[in-house]
């Protein structure tokens, strides 16, 4: 039996259709389209087996397999005889017509199958070309269903219509063979072609990377600062030698060469036409041209070097400006820096202090309250039953006692405090008394000595600084009548003690600072005074500081007003000096005319006529000529103007920019230097004070050797003597709380004895009371027992008033029965 699926087409490999449309399927010749397959047409349908046999061998070897998933058996198409025998078995009944046909008409067949031949070999030939060149076009095949697909590419292996027959199988073997002798050295050419395109695209592909790197190299030159003029020139030399390069390649690839030569050679005759021309009309003008020329580069070059000199000096006023600007810059920032530092510092002692301080306090509070609420948890577990209201009346019996104790304090506090104004009333009034007497006798004695047994006081009037009279009264601890001449109490509002004293019953008495704030009275020694005069001395020198401030200050205002003015008188000198330069440019005009009519003059009298006809007439061609170019320039000549305008202005803004660069400079070196100035004096200033201090100091201090070693210390000991006189307070302070809470405990524990004690008297009170109650009860109880008893042996007939009282009742004496409380 035949089996169709045996003899499927065997496709060259990379099969495209020519078109994806089913509509545009194009069928080779001999072959019709139906239902989008391509079948042959009946009247060539006859076809002799003899020329099979003498194409077929050479099919079998170029022709490679396709499509993994269905292999082919190569027994199919190998050899010629196979092929002959599937022909003969398939096509047996149909020879046997056609051989009876032949015998009758053997001439038209053998005409048709050539014609058929050579079709073939035609439509093979197009065949190919189209193939080949699509499949350079396109390496991967699209497929489309609507067009026939062979059925090893689809790797499908249903019986269908994609299936063919013998007869289209063996015109596709025949287009193969007649195609494949012509392949070799098309397809050769074509590998060269396709070299040819690759070294093309591997060029394309060099050319982007250079130009990428170009690319980044600008980038780079860009973020440099680099200017933008050469940027352009840069750019525009890169693009005119990439344009030359392509066009020389377009050039020796297309063959251009030619034209290019011919361009040049008329380009190179119409310039030397013009060179020529512009030579003839410039011989005229040439010696002026270059005069002129001379003199301009000359004067551009001058005023390259002057703006250059000026740049240079400019700049390097600039920088010394700018060194001296940074120099005081860091001196101030030094100077504040410091005085940052110190108040830093200062802050961060007191906030340490405070935080000490807040910590200390949150301590204790926390302390309490832990011990409070374990006092509590205590108590709730105590009160269960009868206890809670024994233990209620002992907290309130505790409350009263430390109310009791507190106001016995108080009392004794106030009493003290009234004892001791008392007595300072008494002394100060006993003083007060005393001075008065003294005052009346001892008003031309000097004060001696600096203790209060060898002090004398000073009289009212006579003590100042200046006076000559008591030179001594200064160092007298005794006297009071510097500070203040009377004083009655704090509380009435006409009395008024000064610094470092409080008024304490009618007198003026001397503090301690450390006391002074707490209000406590205490006499103070003489560092008390020295320390005050110190602070004088302090306000004294902040007032000078603000005044010599303020002089600085008016000495500002008073450059800066020089400084306007000068810079007024510099705005005038510029404005007569360019009205003078402008009046010798109007002149040095005029005397270049006069000098020409001069030489028109001289030519004239020498008889130079000739000569300038000839050079009038050369004249009015350039005339000509240059009407002619102005014809074709007036579409230009707008935006030349244009750009002059703007270059112009660009040079008088660079202009005005340098001498406004020119007068910030000056105003900045004036200011530097200005500030400078201000700096160097005003280090000298404080030289000078801290000299003057120096020796104001050195003196007190050989004046006051006895009584003021102690300070001597520098700053650093002050401060170590604050620390420590802080941590003393602390000491102090914290003593006095730990003695507080003593106190309090043993207030507690007095008031806790004394309610333990009035209890236990209470209870001694209650079990005597009981004791007392018992006794009587058993002394009843006896008695009626004993009365009982007396009855019981009393005999009837003697009656009650004859009783007989057995002598052992007598005897015995009744045992009282106590009954102890539990």
């Amino acid at each position: 039996m035949y089996s169709r699926e045996k003899h499927r087409m065997q496709v060259p490999r990379n099969f495209v259709p020519l078109e994806s449309d089913s509509s545009t399927c194009k069928c080779p010749s001999g072959f019709i389209q139906r239902n989008k397959e391509c079948v042959k047409e009946e009247k060539t349908k006859a076809t002799t087996p003899l020329q099979k046999h003498h194409l077929l061998p050479s099919l079998t070897s170029p022709r490679p397999q396709e499509g993994a998933k269905t292999q082919r058996p190569t027994d199919n198409i190998t050899s010629a005889p196979t092929v002959h025998l599937v022909s003969t078995a398939t096509t047996k009944e149909k020879t046997t017509d056609h051989a009876r046909d032949s015998q009758t008409s053997t001439k038209i067949v053998v005409g048709l199958v050539f014609l058929i031949v050579v079709l073939l070999i035609v439509t093979a030939l197009v065949c190919k070309r189209n193939f080949l060149s699509r499949t350079e076009k396109r390496p991967e095949p699209i497929r489309d269903t609507s067009c026939r697909i062979p059925v090893e590419e689809s790797g499908d292996g249903s019986q269908d219509s994609l299936k063919q027959t013998q007869e289209e199988l063996r015109t596709r073997v025949v287009l193969t063979a007649l195609s494949s002798r012509a392949h070799s050295a098309k397809h050769r050419e074509r590998e060269r072609e396709r070299e040819r395109e690759r070294e093309r695209e591997r060029e394309r592909e060099r050319r982007e990377e250079k130009e990428g790197e170009r690319k980044k190299e600008r980038k780079k030159e860009r973020e440099r600062g680099e200017r933008g003029e050469r940027r352009k020139g840069e750019r525009k030399r890169g693009r005119e030698r990439e344009r030359k390069k392509e066009r020389e390649r377009g050039e020796r690839k297309t063959g251009e060469k030619k034209r290019k030569k011919k361009r040049d050679k008329r380009e190179g005759e119409r310039e030397r036409e013009r060179g020529e021309r512009k030579r003839v009309e410039g011989r005229k003008t040439k010696g002026r041209d270059k005069e002129r020329g001379r003199e301009k580069k000359k004067g551009r070059v001058r005023k390259r070097e002057e703006q250059e000199k000026e740049r240079e000096k400019s700049e390097e006023r600039r920088k010394e400006s700018e060194r001296e600007r940074r120099e005081t810059e860091q001196e101030g920032r030094k100077r504040k820096g410091r005085e940052r530092k110190g108040r830093e510092v200062r802050e961060r002692e007191k906030e340490r202090a405070k935080k000490i301080e807040q910590e200390g306090r949150e301590l204790a509070r926390e302390r309490g309250e832990r011990k409070r609420e374990k006092r509590k948890k205590k108590r709730e577990r105590r009160e269960t039953g009868r206890g809670r209201e024994k233990r209620r009346e002992r907290e309130r019996g505790r409350d009263e006692c430390e109310r009791e104790r507190r106001e016995k304090e108080d009392k004794k506090e106030r009493k003290s405090s009234e004892r001791e104004r008392e007595e300072s009333g008494k002394e100060n009034r006993k003083r007060e008394e005393d001075r008065e007497r003294k005052r009346d006798s001892m008003f031309s004695q000097p004060c001696v000595g600096t203790r209060q047994a060898e002090c004398k006081p000073c009289p009212e009037n006579h003590f100042s600084d200046s006076h000559s009279v008591f030179p001594r009264c200064e160092k007298c601890d005794e006297c009071p009548q510097k500070y203040a001449s009377k004083c009655t109490s704090n509380r009435n509002s006409k009395c008024a003690c000064h610094d470092g004293f409080l008024c304490s019953n009618g007198a003026c008495t001397l503090c301690e600072e450390d006391r002074c704030v707490k209000g406590e009275k205490r006499i103070t020694t003489a560092k008390h005074r020295e320390r005050e005069r110190e602070r004088e001395r302090e306000r004294e020198r902040e007032r000078e500081r603000e005044e010599e401030r303020r002089g600085r200050e008016k000495e500002r205002k008073k450059e800066r007003k020089r400084e306007r003015r000068e810079r007024r008188e510099i705005k005038k000198r510029k404005s007569v000096r360019e009205k003078g330069r402008k009046k010798k440019g109007r002149k040095k005009e005029g005397k270049r005319e006069r000098k020409k009519e001069e030489r028109e003059r001289g030519e004239r009298k020498t008889g130079e006529k000739k000569r300038k006809k000839k050079r009038d007439k050369r004249e009015e061609r350039g005339r000509e000529r240059e009407g002619a170019k102005r014809v074709e320039g007036r579409k230009t000549k707008g935006r030349d103007k244009e750009r002059g305008r703007e270059k112009k202005k660009g040079r008088v803004r660079k202009r005005e920019e340098q001498e406004k660069e020119r007068e910030k400079s000056e105003e900045r070196r004036k200011e530097s230097e200005r500030e400078r100035r201000e700096t160097e004096q005003e280090g000298r200033k404080r030289k000078g004070r801290e000299r003057k201090g120096r020796e104001v100091r050195e003196r007190e201090r050989e004046s006051k050797e006895d009584r003021a070693r102690g300070e001597r210390v520098s700053e650093r000991e002050g401060r170590e003597r604050k620390g420590r006189r802080e941590k003393e307070e602390r000491e102090k302070r914290d003593r006095e709380r730990e003695r507080e809470k003593e106190r309090e405990r043993k207030g507690r524990d007095e008031c806790e004895r004394e309610r333990r004690e009035k209890e236990d008297k209470k209870e001694r009170k209650s079990s005597e009371r009981e004791r007392e109650e018992s006794g009587k009860e058993n002394r009843k109880r006896e008695e009626d027992r004993e009365r009982k008893r007396d009855s019981m042996f009393l005999s009837p007939a003697s009656g009650p008033d004859k009783l007989s009282v057995s002598p052992v009742l007598k005897t015995t004496s009744p045992t009282p029965i106590v009954f102890f409380p539990v």
